[in-house]
């Protein structure tokens, strides 16, 4: 046994230093994202560019010494040295609670730190300190140059095509097996978000297993400024009537920068059904104005990541519109995606969750108008009403709110009486330039009534306080009624 010790001891040194390589390389590939998880791991931002760098390049020059004989030895110690390292910061941020981002191998694997991260670490330190106990001294160290100086031709190019092979295999295994527990993780997921959103199963009433049990907390409060200059509560934003999600990113993150385009997209077609909200502390160069998103905020420390157990960037929860939480936290990329895809198909796919039906009276609702008058909804009107549900916080409502004068010009003697329910408060509704009155509901009282499912939304009521159409939903269907009932005078 001891005749193997030496070329043991080579393997170790070589598997070492592929390690330290792969991880270098990784780093080097994405050094805004590495650069975020050292700030994330609790380092002064300042320090952040030059450890980019440094660590990258320590890394490498560990992996020379490493394979070269005569320097093998300090590269073991200074192998052990970097990995006590990482465990002592890793074991710190977990005492704390807090599991950010590990970029430990760079682009190629970055994910919440764990306690197995933790073990991964020091296993491979103690691999690292059997070089440092067992190879000092002894002229008789094997050495990767002459042990690769006596093969063969043949010998080499067997070597070659196993280690090819062998590396293939290795990064096959490990696609597959990330690629089995992602999809493991976004089931789950996807499962507790379907607990909580329309058209979703109901519970097995007969007792089966019918997913995970989702803890439906209320969601933590916050009040943040946002890119526009104002401030943005989780209230505000709740007042639509509709689920909020949550996106938490970082303007260094890789990932967060690929779905940012795809953000946009998706806001576009479901703005009807749902809130996205992105926070961000900010990469400070103006490049977040060109997101067009309709709500981005600005996330200046940690504590909104630790109310929401956010564990690194890209995370994404959803908020129902009770202000419950809605969802797992998910994280990752294509874990968001899920999560995005499964809250527009779940919303869009249940128009029939709204309580309104054709020849149904109104609620018995009363609400003030800008001037503090009293108007019952659903009384008696000459005319009947088109009630257009508004929330200043819905930038497609803003949108529709410039539109209003023109209607008001076209809309024939005898039609309906446009009427504006607003969600937001006085100040967000009154001075602008029109002739329709504006009723206040800032809980959305009205809206939850009818289980309209957010804004921009209308709906249609009889001269009798009757409803005579199906809610719309969304800038195009509310154009579509406004134009109907416009030339259509009851």
């Amino acid at each position: 046994m001891p005749t193997l010790i030496p070329e043991l001891l080579l393997a170790v040194r070589c598997l070492l230093a592929v390690m330290f390589i792969f991880a270098a390389v990784g780093k080097l590939l994405d050094r805004p994202g590495f650069e975020h998880a050292i700030v994330s791991f609790g380092m002064p931002s300042r320090w952040s560019p030059i450890l980019a760098i440094l660590i990258p390049l320590v890394e490498l020059c560990t992996a020379a010494a490493l394979l070269v004989t005569a320097t093998a030895w300090w590269g073991a110690v200074i192998t052990v040295a970097i990995l006590l390292v990482f465990s002592v910061g890793i074991a710190y941020n977990l005492a704390r609670g807090r599991r950010p981002e590990c970029h430990c191998f760079g682009v190629a694997r970055a994910r919440p730190i764990s306690t197995l991260t933790l073990l991964r670490n020091v296993a491979l330190a103690a691999v690292a300190g059997s070089v440092v106990w067992l190879g000092r001294g002894g002229a008789n160290k094997p050495s990767i140059v002459s042990w690769v100086a006596g093969l063969s031709g043949r010998d080499v190019l067997t070597a070659l095509f196993l280690g090819l092979l062998l590396t293939i295999l290795a990064f096959h295994s490990w696609f597959m097996f990330s690629l089995l527990q992602q999809n493991g993780r976004l089931l789950g997921r996807l499962d507790a978000l379907e607990q909580g959103l329309p058209g979703a199963r109901s519970p097995d009433s007969n007792g089966g297993e019918t997913g995970p049990n989702v803890a439906r907390g209320i969601a933590p409060f916050f009040e943040v400024e946002d890119a526009s200059g104002g401030r943005t509560s989780l209230e505000s934003l709740l007042r639509g009537g509709k689920p909020v999600v949550l996106l938490f990113s970082h303007p260094d993150c890789a990932a967060c920068r690929r779905l940012y385009p795809r953000l946009k997209d998706w806001e576009k077609e479901h703005a009807a059904y749902a809130t996205l909200t992105v926070f961000t502390p900010g990469s400070g160069d103006g490049t977040e104005e060109h997101w067009e998103l309709q709500h981005v905020l600005w996330q200046r420390d940690d504590e909104l990541l630790r109310k929401y157990h956010i564990p690194g960037t890209p995370s994404a929860v959803v908020v129902q519109p009770d202000g419950r939480i809605g969802s797992a936290v998910v994280s990752g990329e294509t874990a968001v995606l899920n999560l995005l895809q499964q809250v527009g198909e779940a919303f869009a796919a249940s128009p029939a969750q709204s309580n309104v039906a054709i020849g149904m009276s109104m609620p018995q609702l009363a609400l003030p108008d800008v001037t503090g008058k009293t108007v019952e909804v659903g009384g008696q009107t000459e005319y009947g009403r088109l009630l257009l549900f508004w929330s200043p916080t819905c930038g497609f409502c803003r949108e529709l709110l410039t539109e209003i004068p023109d209607w008001e010009r076209v809309r024939p003697s005898g039609s309906p009486e446009l009427v504006l329910v607003s969600s937001g408060a006085v100040t967000d509704v009154n001075g602008q330039p029109m002739r329709s009155r504006v009723l206040l509901d800032p809980q959305f009282f009205l809206g939850r009534q009818l289980a309209l499912r957010g804004t921009p939304s209308a709906v249609l009521v009889d001269p009798d306080g009757r409803v005579a159409s199906q809610p719309a939903v969304g800038g195009p269907a509310v154009r579509e009624l406004v134009a109907a009932t416009a030339h259509s005078p009851n």
